[in-house]
């Protein structure tokens, strides 16, 4: 998969007609987290502004849900080998 830009994410969201807060409460993630993620304020380097970054495309990685840190889903862990 191809990542992302965060313009072309921005451009999703118009194309789609979905709201930014629309799609943080379908996610069970903060709006301000997500606009913070779009905005290029915060970098999605762990907790909920990681999750945004990688539902939305901008990120190759893992969403952190307590199935995803079992080390058989998710082997490259520090601290879970």
């Amino acid at each position: 998969m191809a990542l992302k830009t965060l313009e072309e994410v921005r451009a999703e969201f118009d194309r789609c007609g979905v709201s930014v807060s629309g799609w943080a409460v379908k996610h069970g993630i903060p709006r301000n987290i997500v606009n913070g993620v779009l905005q290029g304020r915060l970098k999605g380097k762990r907790g909920h502004a990681h999750n945004a970054a990688v539902l939305l495309g901008l990120k190759d990685g893992v969403v952190n849900r307590e199935e995803a840190l079992e080390p058989d889903r998710c082997e490259v862990l520090p601290g879970k080998q």
